[in-house]
């Protein structure tokens, strides 16, 4: 993303780019299940990865605070292999305390073929209020000869720059 200032200072336009700084990064890392499998094309973990980066945006007029956030579930194999995943995540635009200014959708999801697996179906979309900024993110993942999954994701940011992670392999 680009970031530009424009400033009218009576006589003319000033256009000036911002350039953003990160203040901070955040990952967390969590196993919502396992199961004993035989056969390396099926989910035998299923792990939910999450995180945070915090950017300011320091302007003339208006500072604007920036987070870059995700929440991705995915299915592992009995190799430790990524069969499929799909990941909620967006940009949320905020001025602390006050509002969620804009938040910008950047979902995925991603299906390992050399397994057999393919994404049937993706969705994602982002909302946002004064209050809160949320991105929704589902898919079904198909294989041809094992059960198919469903996923979703959910992330969200508050306009205190609270971040909520949740989803589900099912």
């Amino acid at each position: 993303m680009k970031y530009l200032e424009v400033i009218d200072d009576g006589d003319a336009l000033q256009i000036r780019e911002l350039s953003p700084s990160i203040i901070s990064s955040v990952r967390n890392e969590e196993v919502l299940s396992t199961k004993s499998v035989q056969d390396e094309r099926d989910i035998a973990e299923t792990v939910r990865i999450s995180g945070e980066d915090y950017y300011e945006i320091p302007g003339t007029i208006l500072s604007v605070t920036v987070k870059y956030a995700w929440n991705t579930v995915e299915a592992k194999n009995i190799l430790g292999h990524v069969l499929f995943s799909l990941t909620a995540s967006g940009w949320f635009h905020y001025n602390p305390g006050v509002e969620v200014i804009y938040v910008a959708d950047d979902s995925s999801a991603y299906a390992n073929t050399f397994y057999g697996w393919s994404v049937e179906s993706f969705s994602s979309s982002a909302s946002r209020n004064t209050q809160i900024g949320t991105v929704n993110a589902n898919a079904e993942f198909h294989h041809p000869i094992l059960s198919d999954c469903n996923a979703w994701s959910q992330v969200q940011v508050d306009k205190a720059g609270n971040v909520y992670q949740d989803g589900a392999i099912y």
